[in-house]
């Protein structure tokens, strides 16, 4: 994901129930995290243990949450075509993802003044 265009610009994150509904952006999430296995060489965890949450509308970046029976219930990793990050749970990825777009607003207000 490209900070320039604004972290939330660029990805969507959806409900886990638009997941099943067969969207298309659940489906390119599905398929950006198939060309990724194994999946637990990358986060220790496998496929079907994860559910993506979110994916860019023009990269490789998808977010992925682990299930509630897995060994680890509800850590969050963002993957583009790697582990890029991981969070303990939703809430810390959430917030840093605010902290993102905060650092993105000031860069485009030092930009743009005057």
């Amino acid at each position: 994901m490209q900070m320039a265009g604004g972290l939330f610009q660029v990805i969507l994150i959806y409900l886990v129930s638009m997941i099943f509904l067969g969207g298309q952006r659940a489906q390119v999430a599905i398929e950006l995290m198939d060309l990724l296995e194994p999946l637990e060489e990358i986060c220790g965890f496998e496929r079907s243990s994860l559910i993506p949450i979110a994916v860019s509308s023009n990269d490789i970046d998808i977010v992925a949450i682990t299930q509630s029976w897995s060994d680890t219930p509800g850590r969050v990793f963002w993957l583009a075509g790697g582990l890029v990050e991981t969070y303990v749970d939703f809430n810390e990825w959430f917030l840093s993802m605010v902290d993102y777009n905060r650092l993105e607003y000031a860069q485009l207000l030092k930009e743009n003044a005057n």
